[in-house]
């Protein structure tokens, strides 16, 4: 099975999918090869891809919306990029990004054909 990261994005619309962001924090608690990390900022979100580097993540879910999922993809880029002066070799893993569209704006999650109410 694919190690699996999420990144949930503390600050996306909460209102409206605070149940699913409440699930995920309970279902990652009993899986070993899924990792949550919650996070504030986009330094957070760098942090926690160096975690997920170490722990061997292949899946890169984002909860959150187009915001949250550009700041995971440009983190990884710069850590792609810069992977030596920061100790991460991403270059010999592939890596998956799944968007939630768990925000606000979710255009690329119904794009990819991911409804706002979770992923079935």
């Amino acid at each position: 099975m694919a190690r699996i990261g999420i990144i949930s994005n503390q600050n996306a619309n909460r209102r409206r999918n605070g149940g699913l962001h409440t699930a995920l924090v309970d279902f990652t608690r009993s899986q070993l090869d899924v990792h949550h990390q919650i996070t504030e900022s986009p330094d957070q979100v760098q942090h926690a891809l160096r975690a997920f580097h170490r722990d061997g993540v292949e899946v890169l879910v984002s909860d959150g919306g187009d915001g949250a999922l550009s700041e995971l993809i440009t983190q990884e880029l710069r850590l792609r990029n810069g992977g030596l002066s920061f100790g991460y070799a991403a270059s010999q893993v592939q890596r998956i990004f799944v968007p939630l569209g768990t925000g606000t704006v979710n255009v690329m999650a119904h794009y990819v054909g991911i409804l706002s109410n979770g992923v079935s």
